[in-house]
């Protein structure tokens, strides 16, 4: 799913954008994973709301960047490596 916040008229972290998600899928947060490089908060939001997170590192400077303060339950450094996530290896 991809969502818009601007459709939804609120942004990140509001919960609204990941409950919009889920209602769109129709599965509850233990089913889904949210993929986030730590900006505004939007892991924690997501694992507050019981999803599995996953922080993709990436090299670089954004003042938005959170990812030291984020919650996540597996940090990964290269997309690519969400396959074997998905296929539980």
């Amino acid at each position: 799913v991809i969502n818009f916040s601007y459709k939804l008229k609120t942004k990140k972290p509001d919960t609204a954008i990941y409950l919009n998600a889920l209602d769109a899928l129709d599965i509850q947060p233990a089913e889904a994973i949210y993929i986030g490089d730590g900006n505004d908060s939007e892991l924690n939001t997501a694992f507050e709301l019981g999803f599995k997170t996953v922080l993709i590192s990436q090299k670089r400077n954004d003042r938005f960047r959170n990812a030291e303060s984020s919650k996540y339950h597996l940090e990964i450094k290269n997309i690519s490596e969400l396959i074997n996530i998905i296929n539980g290896d």
